[in-house]
């Protein structure tokens, strides 16, 4: 039955013996003449090419010491022109083996169009910046892939060992020969070559290993050459730019420095002669004292828009470390923090389960005091203030909705303010999270502009969102989102 298939198969029955039995398919796959080629594991390794021959008699020492089924896949034909691809599927019964040989040359030439494997290869190799080589040390010789030779500007593809080198620095030449020499003591060996190649200066990424044909043959080294020269400018780029941030941050920890100290020290002093002409009045008017309480006022908004600039300047994400925070008792901690201001506003806060987060507690409540500050303050005039904190796990399509389009995380802890108080303009949202972005004038509410930027960082730290709303503009209600993590 198998006669009629395209399937060969041979058996050998005793594999201390050379003879084996094949049917006439194996001779057509191989292209072997049934009345010149003696069935054997030597006809059969003469018909596979030349660079597959090392490969196909490893696997048979492997098949020697170890049962069971060996699969390989080898070209058949010569250095010039390949004839078909085939799958040998190996199975050691007893002393003996048996197996089938199957053309695959549709599977492993798909879409080539007809055009020679080799060439498919090299063109591959080309347009992805690779090459490889084998080194062969009783000869002296180097044998190049195409892609190896466009990236090292050869001509050829065998060459001694001196004629590629001449293609290298001396300081190159001198890592290849000790990458070679390392390789072949059985060390897998990988390093970075600088070359001025076909196309320039290029930054190679070389590997080199062993391999061994047969016991009374040296070892001999194969390797990968691959062009990172894109990689390798890009990381410098990118270090340029790491240093460049750097200095950005520490010319940021000089401002807060400076913001700290050196400007705030003029306010304080500016303070403090004030408070002495409070207490030498006599020789002032009304208009005197106007003067007076006007500038402790002006220098006291002052240190207040330093603090708050310092506040947002600070927050980043290396502040700290991330841990895990219990929502509940933080929000009962800074309720508590504001009693005095709820106290004052005649307020009432409610505050539902939060749950618990991954993430730095400094900043996390930095955030909730800032939301729930908002809401005491931009409260409606004769209206006690009204806040309800609640929290809630939803899925990444509320953030989708929202436009968040980036957001990756499957779920999200939401954690939501809101009040009844004066609410704003939708159109202003955007604004809101802006540095100095007040969309009310500061004799109707006292502040800086810069506690919802500052939020908004937290949030982002993160890895969060946050969004506002103000349905009928009445009352403000800030959502934020953080990744959900289960504790």
């Amino acid at each position: 039955m198998i006669e009629t298939t395209t399937l060969g198969w041979w058996t050998w029955p005793d594999l201390t013996q050379t003879t084996h039995t094949w049917n006439s398919q194996m001779y057509t796959l191989l292209g072997a003449d049934p009345e010149q080629d003696a069935p054997c594991f030597e006809t059969l390794a003469r018909y596979v090419h030349p660079h597959d021959q090392s490969m196909l008699e490893s696997r048979l020492e492997a098949i020697e010491a170890q049962e069971g089924v060996h699969i390989l896949t080898v070209r058949i034909g010569t250095h010039d022109r390949i004839l078909r691809w085939v799958r040998l599927r190996s199975e050691r019964i007893g002393s003996g083996l048996t197996g089938i040989l199957e053309d695959v040359s549709d599977i492993n030439t798909e879409g080539l169009g007809g055009e020679d494997h080799r060439s498919y290869r090299r063109r591959v190799e080309q347009w992805a910046g690779m090459g490889s080589f084998r080194w062969l040390p009783e000869e002296n010789r180097l044998e190049w892939s195409a892609g190896g030779r466009h990236l090292l500007g050869l001509d050829s593809r065998s060459l001694t060992l001196e004629q590629s080198l001449s293609a290298l620095t001396p300081q190159a030449a001198d890592q290849f020969i000790a990458g070679l020499e390392r390789a072949q003591q059985g060390e897998t060996h990988q390093f970075s070559l600088d070359v001025l190649g076909a196309s320039g200066y290029q930054n190679l990424k070389v590997r080199m290993w062993k391999y061994t044909t047969s016991e009374d043959r040296p070892a001999g080294v194969v390797g990968a050459l691959n062009d990172v020269t894109d990689i390798a400018l890009e990381l410098e780029n990118t270090a340029r730019l790491n240093e460049a941030l750097n200095q950005s941050n520490a010319d940021l920890q000089q401002f807060a420095f400076v913001a700290s100290h050196d400007l705030q020290e003029p306010l304080r002093k500016i303070n403090m002669f004030a408070d002495r002409l409070n207490q030498h009045t006599t020789g002032l008017d009304e208009r005197g004292m106007q003067y007076v309480t006007r500038m402790q006022d002006a220098a006291s908004r002052m240190q207040r828009l330093i603090s708050d600039l310092l506040d947002f300047s600070t927050v980043h994400r290396e502040e700290g470390t991330f841990e895990d925070i219990n929502l509940d008792a933080l929000a009962a901690q800074i309720v508590e923090d504001l009693a005095p201001k709820i106290s004052a506003k005649q307020a009432q806060v409610t505050v539902g389960e939060l749950g618990h987060t991954r993430g730095n507690h400094s900043q996390m409540y930095r955030l909730l005091v800032n939301l729930i500050s908002n809401g005491l303050k931009f409260s409606r005039e004769g209206v006690p203030p009204e806040l309800h904190v609640a929290g809630e796990v939803v899925p990444q399509q509320v953030l989708a909705d929202l436009g968040f389009t980036k957001a990756r995380h499957t779920r999200y802890r939401r954690i939501r303010v809101a009040d009844n108080g004066i609410g704003f303009d939708p159109a202003m949202t955007d604004k809101m999270f802006e540095v100095f972005g007040r969309l009310h004038g500061r004799s109707a509410f006292d502040g800086t502009g810069i506690g919802l930027a500052v939020c908004k960082r937290i949030v982002e730290n993160h890895f969060g969102y946050i969004h506002a709303s103000s349905p009928d503009e009445t009352g403000a209600q800030f959502d934020v989102y953080l990744p959900y993590i289960s504790l």
